[in-house]
């Protein structure tokens, strides 16, 4: 008999992207500065939002039966994401919300979400090419219905999904990989380097923007690649074949991991703290925004996510908002979505 178990390296990828995302929307720069987080952290979420999928439609080989149910289950989780993020863009947080562009990918992707890697890596490819050019080809806002469509794939989208949905791609191609092999770990290490050289490197050498959010296909080359790389390299520490220094790394990481294990949870609750911090200096009339920020503000979310997220795992399991989706999700579907694979794949 096997049991089944989360990806620890997963995890600790997702929870740094997190914890990155609170740099960039917090660390006390001018908004003109870019840190090293600024546009990587969330393409790195992105990029595993795409391997979520894919695990939790089966991993490896996607699930034999009842994908109906699973398409049904992954599209339920796609709205809610949607609403989510349209609600947390009403507080008035100063952050640009990711969550309803997520969302909106997951539904898109339902057509492909079986797909074979053959399928997919020339899809993903197409987009982190073609995705800037749609884009630009798409008209800015002028009424309603351009706004709408302006709001998630054209000039004017912080996230355009046109290119962003190249992540997810990537992300699901990984996971139709097998990421609890070995070989697959070390494959996902070298196609990142490979991204990272022609979008850090080349690109840029014949005029190319590489910039946070310059949403180009250099980036997409490059900070997707560096997303790739960070999730093949965390996904072989932490790997059960590492031994003690996997048993040690996992150890010191919890709380990192247990962060990564309810990202929506601990994303939502960043937003609404900074939410609340906005109203009240608009209250006091107080300059307030990124450049204003202490960085008291930046140590005290990380540090009181870390503590939060390690303490509820160890002692109540799954996050409160992961836990609302998965009730939402579970009954449509015969067997429940979870990002976690048979340890038989270990010994591949």
């Amino acid at each position: 008999m096997t049991t089944a178990r989360r990806i620890d390296g997963l995890d600790a990828a997702r929870g740094l992207a997190v914890l990155g995302m609170f740099v960039a929307h917090t660390v006390p720069v001018p908004l003109d500065v870019d840190t090293v987080a600024d546009g990587r952290s969330s393409i790195l979420f992105a990029t595993i939002a795409g391997v979520s999928l894919g695990l939790i439609s089966g991993g490896a080989t996607g699930a034999e039966g009842g994908r109906g149910g699973i398409r049904l289950a992954v599209g339920i989780r796609g709205i809610v994401l949607v609403l989510l993020g349209f609600m947390l863009a009403t507080l008035g947080s100063l952050v640009s919300i990711i969550l309803d562009e997520y969302g909106l990918m997951y539904l898109l992707l339902l057509p492909v979400l079986f797909a074979p890697r053959w399928v997919l890596v020339p899809l993903a490819l197409f987009f982190a090419v073609a995705g800037p050019v749609i884009v630009g080809l798409l008209p800015e806002a002028r009424d309603v219905g351009t706004a709408v469509v302006d709001m998630w794939f054209g000039p004017d989208a912080t996230y355009p999904v046109p290119l962003w949905i190249a992540y997810l791609l990537a992300g699901l191609t990984v996971a139709r990989s097998d990421l609890a092999r070995t070989r697959t770990q070390l494959v996902t290490v070298a196609a990142g380097v490979v991204g990272m050289v022609i979008g850090y490197g080349v690109l840029p050498a014949t005029g190319a923007d590489v910039e946070a959010h310059s949403d180009t296909t250099a980036e997409a080359f490059g900070s997707g690649g560096l997303a790739l790389v960070v999730i093949g390299v965390l996904a072989f520490l932490l790997a059960g074949e590492r031994g003690a220094v996997g048993r040690a790394l996992r150890t010191v990481l919890s709380p990192l991991t247990a962060v990564g294990a309810m990202p929506l949870t601990i994303y939502t609750a960043q937003i609404l703290v900074l939410a609340l911090l906005a109203g009240l200096a608009r209250e006091a009339g107080v300059p307030y925004g990124r450049g204003d920020y202490p960085l008291a503000l930046l140590l005290s979310l990380t540090i009181g996510s870390l503590v939060f997220a390690w303490t509820w795992r160890r002692f109540l399991g799954r996050g409160p908002l992961e836990s609302m989706i998965r009730l939402i999700a579970d009954p449509l579907r015969t067997t429940a979505p979870d990002e976690r694979v048979d340890d038989r794949q270990n010994a591949r």
